[in-house]
């Protein structure tokens, strides 16, 4: 019997403490991710991209599905999506799947994180309006981001759901094609799924959920030894700056046998989490000590000191945009450093209008993030770009960024600072190298991500380090406020 499947896929990570917000251009135009695609154009323009709706389409193909695209959008990480963007998406995706239906299975390639002016749980409400569309008969299959908060309203709603496992996520594409073998698995053996979760009471900080390092790194590699033919684990480590009652790690498991022993695996993974809870501290270093460490560590040019700007994250709500590590940099004249991407339009615009050889008095960043100013001072305009670039890491992998007017200053001496105008996070080299920053040639590099990084620059990097400075993505959840998320879960791991 042949397949017929509607895909389609709406991204958004959220951060209910970010200062900004996402709207409806946000997503039409991607933020560094592909733009709005529509109908044949994901089909299209999706192809061999690490993202999971690309793994999902090249899977299906190869197993003969018949393939109904729908749209595909993703912003990137900020505060809630508006009313305005949450509801012209979801309504396109309900209209174009009612045209189609009856279906026989819908995949739908989420975040599960999405949190919007009007909704806690984005993904449910999605879930949910696709449901009351299809009916029950049909099969809805999601794959999730493995930062998910996943609510009642995604299980009760989904039939499966399965999660990346790797943080930098260069699974993505990987776990699409997944996705895909359980449908065609499905449809062969025609059973229902038997399914077990458990909760994790306790959150893990952003940066510390990273799986080259421990203990994700041993935890995950603890799931590949329980698991059984035909069952799928997955292991949430939850996106912790989300004020939603939901919000924290869960573990869960699908299968396609009547296995009892599923419940006994998914505890046996529970304590393995809990008994490694303590690892999750991590170890910060100030603004004035990450470059002092830096400058002193750096010395015999056998590869950049890398430093995390963690929680200047855009890709976890940050705007981008704070300067207190690059007002570092100049205090203790750190040459032949570079610091980005610093997402200032304005700056940008000032920088192609001065042209490059020129000097002009600069206020770099600082505009964004409450508290934070603008580096005030008198740079040299290196280069110039469009901003048009194409990744070649692991993580950002065969995407084209658009990143419009973008700049590489010089504060002397030699302390360089990659402007642009959109904010994909410093994941990959090319984000320096398409201003002409050749990363492995600096001593020190500032780069705005948590963890995203390390795909591509671990290979170059003689160590890297996490500086704590300002930001939306705070590396301590006990010092935010909240007010919505279920009290029986920690705030910080359990010592």
């Amino acid at each position: 019997m042949t397949i017929r499947i509607a895909i389609a896929g709406f991204q958004h990570e959220t951060n209910t403490f970010a200062p900004d917000r996402a709207n409806l251009d946000n997503f039409i135009n991607g933020d560094g991710w592909p733009g709005l695609k529509i109908d044949e154009e994901i089909t299209e323009g999706m192809i061999d991209k690490n993202i999971p709706i690309s793994g999902f389409i090249k899977e299906g193909k190869r197993r003969g599905f018949i393939i109904e695209p729908i749209i595909w959008t993703a912003a990137s990480p900020s505060g809630p999506v508006t009313s305005e963007a949450f509801d012209y998406i979801s309504d396109l995706i309900e209209k174009k799947i009612k045209k189609i239906t009856p279906i026989d299975y819908v995949y739908l390639d989420l975040h599960g994180a999405m949190v919007t002016d009007k909704y806690d749980d984005g993904e449910g409400e999605i879930l949910k309006k696709i449901r009351d569309v299809v009916g029950r008969d049909c099969v809805i299959c999601v794959s999730l981001d493995l930062h998910a908060n996943v609510s009642e309203e995604m299980f009760h709603y989904a039939d499966f759901i399965y999660s990346y496992r790797t943080y930098p996520h260069i699974d993505m594409a990987k776990t699409g094609e997944v996705v895909a073998k359980v449908i065609d698995k499905y449809q062969k053996q025609i059973k229902e799924f038997n399914f077990y979760k458990s909760d994790i009471e306790f959150l893990i900080p952003l940066h510390m959920q990273c799986t080259l390092m421990q203990p994700a790194k041993k935890i995950y590699e603890n799931i590949k030894n329980i698991e059984f033919d035909d069952s799928f684990f997955s292991f949430t480590m939850g996106f912790p700056a989300a004020d939603v009652y939901f919000c924290g790690p869960k573990v869960f498991v699908y299968s396609l046998k009547n296995n009892d022993d599923l419940s006994l695996a998914v505890n046996q993974l529970v304590k393995n989490i809990y008994e490694n809870a303590n690892e999750f501290y991590p170890k910060f270093y100030s603004e004035s000590d990450a470059i002092k460490f830096a400058i002193e560590n750096s010395k015999n040019n056998t590869g950049p000191i890398v430093i995390a700007d963690t929680q200047d994250n855009p890709g976890a709500g940050g705007t981008s945009d704070t300067t207190g590590l690059l007002k570092e940099l100049v205090k203790q004249k750190a040459s032949n450093s570079a610091i980005g991407l610093i997402y200032d339009k304005k700056t940008a615009k000032k920088s192609h209008e001065v042209g490059i050889g020129n000097y002009f008095d600069a206020e770099i960043g600082g505009k964004l993030f409450p508290g934070d100013t603008p580096f005030e001072g008198k740079v040299k305009v290196v280069n110039l770009s469009n901003g048009n670039l194409k990744c070649e890491g692991a993580f950002y992998k065969g995407f084209q960024m658009e990143l419009g007017k973008s700049a590489l200053l010089e504060i002397e001496p030699r302390i360089f600072v990659v402007v642009s105008s959109s904010k994909p996070q410093m994941a990959d080299r090319e984000l320096y190298k398409f201003v002409g920053v050749n990363p492995e040639k600096m001593r020190i590099l500032v780069n705005k991500s948590s963890v995203h990084f390390r795909a591509d620059f671990e290979p170059i990097a003689k160590k890297i380090i996490v500086a704590k400075s300002d930001g939306a993505m705070s590396t301590n959840m006990d010092e935010l406020t909240w007010k919505k998320i279920n009290k029986k879960v920690k705030l910080m791991p359990p010592k």
